[in-house]
């Protein structure tokens, strides 16, 4: 597993969050896959991304969060660092449940972020028991948590994807509820496809296993 992390929880933006935070919204009349769109509030999109790709809760540092810009959540992201001086998390991965609990209870707004477990599929690992089914996708895991699935079906940020909506319109399809493949495979079959095109993004995927935390901390 890329950089030795194979499982663990990440507090992330809420679908809703996310959506209404978009800048690269489609047309009104443009229904593309589950991107967002102008006039079309979150609620009405059949499936929504609920991935691994949420903008996780990241550490603070040197004045700056991730090298970039202060964080909104300056208390949770100080408190992450705190964790990660400790080895209690890695590359936004809390790995203990009452860690967790900790960091939820210093966000300013927590109706914001929800709180998911992930894994590698291929690794040797047993979910935790107060979590619940999402579904799968190819993700770079760690680093950035890139997801294809999301940049060409549900939030495209780095590539983007066909503006006709056809090219993934069978993988689009199988997608559940949470906008994630029901199946391990249904999640490898795509990954082969959407690495077959020359313009999409190249790096180590896995197939991660994502599931919901089944209450708020």
């Amino acid at each position: 597993m890329k950089d030795g992390i194979t499982s663990g929880y990440l507090i992330v933006r809420s679908f809703e969050r996310m959506y209404l935070d978009f800048d690269r919204l489609a047309d009104a009349d443009q229904v593309v896959y589950s991107i967002p769109r102008r006039g079309t509030p979150p609620e009405q999109l059949p499936k929504k991304y609920r991935g691994i790709s949420r903008q996780p809760l990241m550490l603070y540092y040197d004045g700056l969060a991730d090298g970039s810009s202060p964080p909104t959540e300056l208390e949770a992201s100080a408190f992450m660092r705190s964790l990660d001086d400790s080895g209690r998390s890695a590359d936004d991965f809390i790995f203990r449940w009452e860690d967790v609990k900790a960091v939820w209870n210093t966000l300013r707004s927590p109706s914001n972020w929800e709180v998911i477990w992930a894994a590698d599929a291929a690794a040797d690992v047993v979910a935790p028991g107060n979590t619940d089914l999402l579904g799968y996708e190819p993700t770079w895991f760690t680093g950035d948590h890139f997801s294809a699935l999301s940049d060409c079906m549900c939030f495209p940020t780095w590539h983007g994807t066909d503006e006709a909506g056809q090219l993934f319109a069978e993988h689009h399809a199988r997608l559940n509820e949470h906008a994630l493949f029901p199946t391990q495979r249904d999640a490898e079959g795509f990954l082969r496809y959407y690495r077959s095109f020359d313009w999409t993004e190249t790096g180590e995927y896995v197939i991660a296993e994502v599931r919901l935390a089944r209450e708020s901390p």
